[in-house]
């Protein structure tokens, strides 16, 4: 909102606008009237002097040979001749004539504003002599644009017929409006003196009584303004007249929300009836009930929540209407405050009696100043004042007042009750209890926050020895200490308990077994020195991660399905798992992992304990491989061999498809043996298991029999033709000699065929039928083939 001296300086402007819009009214007029006849004369020069130029060009051409030369050029010439003598109109004004060569803008007078005899000539495209381009371009008529020099002018324009040229007559604008500028200038001045008189007037005489006014308004609005309470006024039709800043802040209602508005609308709904009926009864009557008190009610505010409020009312009469006005204060804070002071009492005492924790309630009033006195008597090193006097903690310690206990102190000590435990509470002290109290004496002194002893010893009133974690606040005021609370955790059976513990961690720390705990989500919590030795991981590196980073893909999945499901079960699983270290190098380990539970029977662990077996794997390995591989060619061996053709027999049963088996018999071999030796014999039997090798399928089996022969097993085949494709193949593997310690040797198979489950399904018979159908193809030339059947 405005104030007076504001509402006077726009009464200032708004005359003074006035002033100037009239003016600027009446001079624009003037300018336009002025405008329009510049403009008609320029018409008139434009055109008379194209008319005459035409005239003279007509003479010229009638009277063309008495020249002797073009009658345009002698026209131009004597145009020339009379420009010299004519400096213009005005100012600036000119007429300019000019011709179009090519793309350019030919001047052929020379021109007002320059020296030059013949003046540069001008793009004809280009943006200035803009009325020129229109003349030569034929057209006739005044415009406002751009001369020669890119000046702003008013021009008018003509074609000049039978000599291609174009005049224009021209002035500038700026010379037009001078005259106005300066009016302007003028009227301007005097008008701003005139009202700047009658402002001055003005303001002499009214700044007084606003003055006076505005620093009453200002005091008052000042008070309101500062004040954290909301200062809220209403007329007698419950109306806001006036609503402060506070208000605001209070009820989240802005001044403007709330002007004119009843005030009612922060009241409840339910309280809106007798709001109104107390209106009513003062302007009635003069009744009065909350005007001149100060009582507590509840309000509204914007987000429709209800909070209590301090309300004080007055009242008062303009004109026989009646205003009020009321302060309000937000108590929400301090109600909070009450009922969180209630509440906290309320909680101590469910905590103190409630409690199964032990809490003495110690009253240290007298203890504290004693401290002071020592303080105060130059005592700086407390500790050593009590080692120097030990009889004086005592003392100390004599001064404290026990104002009551918890029937879990009471449990605690071993007393029959609460009377009991107090008659006889000398006796729960053991005797270093005074170093612990010591300690207790020396946080009050050096002003800590709490105290803590951990592994107090003290007594039961049986006897019994208790380890017990005693702690208490350290107050900040002279009434904190005369109510400390004091407790006590009977810690005998977790410090037993943390024994075990130490004694388990030694244990799984120097365990020859690799240990590892994680989470129920398989997150590594710990891992002892043996894990790391054998891994190659430190701890810190595998811990936060998942198991699986020892994993090396040697192990079946069905392995770790297997494992998850037991344990997730609850279960204990115990397996024998293939890992890579962190080298990269593999070994085994033979695993075992449980859950660890907690009290209440959940799992909230996994333990692994895991024992190096890859020694032992290796050596079973080696058995393995000894017991089902040839030597000499790293082929399976017979036994291998009828092993897998029974598994593919199996196949066959279960998938009702086929299988095959080919028996190879090499040819003369025995002549290689007997010729060149067996060592030659040897390193030949090699290169053929890698020929055979080379001829089939990874899931088919190539084996050696013994000797020179070989069998192959192909599982999973729909057709004959496959496995006599194989058989072809094969042979034509042979046909490429072998060279054996420098010698070219060429050797060639027999090969007999037999198919599961056309000729059998028994492992031994189909070995049986395979060979004899070898003999047949030996006995029909050799390096053939022959299937059983034919």
């Amino acid at each position: 909102m405005l104030d007076d001296r504001q509402r006077l300086f726009l009464l200032a402007a708004i005359m003074f606008a006035v002033a100037m819009l009239v003016a600027g009214l009446a001079i624009g007029i003037l300018y336009d009237t002025a405008l329009g006849e510049q403009r008609q004369r320029l018409v008139e020069i434009a055109h008379s002097q194209a008319r005459l130029m035409e005239a003279v060009a007509r003479f010229d051409r009638r009277y063309a040979e008495h020249y002797g030369q073009d009658s345009a050029a002698a026209t131009i010439s004597q145009i020339r001749d009379a420009h010299r003598h004519y400096k213009g109109f005005g100012k600036t004004g000119e007429f300019v004539l000019a011709k179009r060569q090519g793309d350019k803008m030919v001047f052929v007078l020379r021109h007002r504003h320059d020296d030059l005899d013949e003046p540069e000539p001008v793009p004809f495209d280009s943006r200035i002599a803009e009325p020129m381009r229109r003349a030569l371009s034929g057209a006739s008529g005044t415009m406002v644009g751009l001369d020669y020099r890119g000046v702003t002018v008013l021009a008018a324009f003509e074609p000049v017929s039978g000599l291609d040229l174009g005049i224009v007559a021209k002035i500038d604008l700026m010379e037009v409006r001078e005259p106005f500028v300066r009016a302007a200038m003028i009227v301007f001045a005097i008008a701003a003196v005139i009202i700047g008189v009658g402002m001055l007037a003005l303001f002499r005489i009214g700044t007084p009584i606003i003055t006076k006014a505005r620093a009453s308004e200002a005091r008052f609005r000042n008070i309101a303004k500062s004040a954290n309470d909301g200062i809220v006024s209403m007329n007698s039709d419950g109306a806001v007249v006036y609503w402060n800043e506070g208000a605001e802040a209070i009820f989240g209602y802005t001044e403007r929300e709330m002007l004119g508005t009843p005030l009612s609308r922060v009241i409840p709904t339910r309280d809106r009836g007798k709001h109104d009926a107390a209106v009513q009864r003062f302007k009635a009557g003069g009744k009065r009930t909350m005007v001149g008190n100060v009582v507590e009610a509840t309000a509204v505010r914007k987000n429709g929540s209800e909070f209590p409020v301090d309300v004080s009312v007055s009242a008062w009469s303009v004109d026989e209407e009646h205003f009020f006005a009321g302060i309000i204060r937000d108590i929400s804070g301090r109600k909070q405050a009450e009922a969180a002071i209630l509440e906290a009492k309320r909680r101590y005492e469910n905590i103190f009696y409630g409690a199964e924790v032990s809490i003495l309630e110690e009253d240290f009033s007298d203890v504290v100043a004693e401290l002071r006195r020592l303080r105060a008597g130059g005592v700086t090193d407390l500790r050593a004042y009590f080692g120097e006097r030990p009889q004086a903690a005592w003392d100390l310690a004599g001064m404290v007042k026990i104002n009551d206990v918890n029937e879990a102190t009471v449990e605690l000590f071993g007393a029959p009750s609460k009377v009991a435990l107090l008659e006889s509470i000398d006796r729960i002290f053991a005797p270093d209890s005074i170093n612990t109290f010591i300690d207790e004496l020396c946080a009050i002194w050096d002003e800590k926050e709490e105290f803590r002893a951990e592994g107090a010893l003290q007594h039961t009133i049986d006897g019994r020895e208790l380890s017990v974690l005693l702690s208490m606040p350290i107050p900040t005021t002279d009434e904190g200490f005369r109510s400390i609370p004091v407790s006590i955790v009977d810690m005998t059976e977790r410090k037993a308990a943390e024994d075990a513990l130490r004694k388990l961690s030694r244990a799984v720390e120097q365990s020859p077994a690799s240990v590892i705990i994680t989470d129920t989500d398989a997150i590594i919590e710990y891992v002892n020195p043996k894990f790391v030795e054998v891994t190659g991981y430190a701890a810190d590196e595998v811990i936060g991660r998942n198991p699986s980073i020892l994993k090396s893909g040697e192990t079946p999945l069905e392995t770790y399905e297997d494992m998850w499901r037991t344990i997730a079960g609850g279960g204990e699983w115990r397996g024998e798992v293939c890992n890579r270290k962190k080298s990269g190098e593999l070994y085994w380990e033979s695993t075992s992992i449980s859950p660890i539970r907690n009290a209440a029977g959940t799992v909230t662990h996994f333990l692994a304990v895991k024992e190096d077996l890859t020694d032992r794997k290796e050596y079973e390995q080696a058995l393995h491989y000894q017991a089902n591989y040839d030597p000499l060619t790293e082929l399976p061996n017979r036994a291998l061999a009828l092993d897998r053709l029974t598994l593919a027999i199996k196949r066959v049963r279960r998938h009702s498809n086929k299988a095959a088996l080919m028996f190879i018999d090499l040819d003369d071999f025995k002549a290689v043996n007997d010729g060149l030796g067996h060592d030659t014999g040897d390193r030949l039997l090699q290169q053929v298991a890698q020929r055979l090798v080379g001829c089939i399928r990874t899931e088919d089996t190539v084996a050696r029999m013994g000797g020179d022969e070989f069998t192959v097993i192909l599982p999973d085949f729909h057709d004959s033709n496959d496995v006599e494709n194989v058989a072809k193949k094969t042979i034509q593997a042979f046909s490429a000699p072998f060279m054996v310690d420098g010698h070219e040797l060429y050797i060639t198979p027999s090969i007999g065929i037999t198919i599961c489950p056309d000729d059998g399904d028994d492992p031994h018979a189909l070995m049986k039928n395979a060979d004899a159908a070898m003999y047949r193809a030996k006995q029909r030339g050799r390096n053939k083939f022959r299937f059983f059947t034919q």
